[in-house]
């Protein structure tokens, strides 16, 4: 029987890609004064994306060809103070997208870690933060794009990492 996480992504039915972004900032005060908020959230960032990966790659190294993207965040490259549990979740999580790609793509699977930098035009977002002008989030088509793009990159030219986000924010 397959794995739910199998199924889900369509793996042995010819799709051959994983995507994985399930998680949320949580800003909080510096590592200095707590620990405990960063447990939980690492473990949903980088354990949750191995497992994941763990029921799909197999099938994808079998066949020679398939697809892993991890949607990361800034946080994972350049973590802000109040980030301590969200900043070591993403560095975690992109080490795992490197290490995974070291590994898996000499058997034929891409691996790969988006960084989504902003804020993503969706009406959570704008409830969240109404003072921020349409050209400074990113627009969920043009997200989906880029993944679109990198899962079908030529197996000469895959990327590794790759950075998203609105022309107008600061980086």
């Amino acid at each position: 029987m397959a794995s739910p996480v199998a199924a889900v992504v369509g793996v042995g039915a010819g799709l051959g890609a994983a995507s994985r972004a399930a998680t949320a900032s949580r800003w909080s005060p510096g590592t200095a004064r707590s620990s405990t908020p960063t447990r939980p959230r690492s473990r949903r960032a980088a354990v949750g994306a191995f497992l994941c990966a763990r029921e799909v790659v197999p099938a994808m190294v079998e066949t020679g060809a398939g697809v892993v993207i991890f949607t990361g965040a800034t946080a994972g490259t350049k973590p802000y103070a109040r980030s301590a549990a969200f900043g070591p979740a993403k560095f975690a999580l992109r080490g795992l997208g490197q290490v995974m790609a070291r590994d898996l793509g000499p058997q034929g699977v891409h691996v790969a870690y988006v960084n989504v930098d902003g804020a993503i035009d969706m009406p959570f977002i704008h409830r969240l933060r109404p003072d921020l002008a349409q050209d400074q989030m990113l627009d969920p088509a043009a997200i989906a794009e880029t993944y679109w793009q990198v899962a079908h990159q030529d197996r000469s030219a895959w990327t590794q990492e790759i950075d998203v986000r609105p022309f107008r924010e600061s980086f």
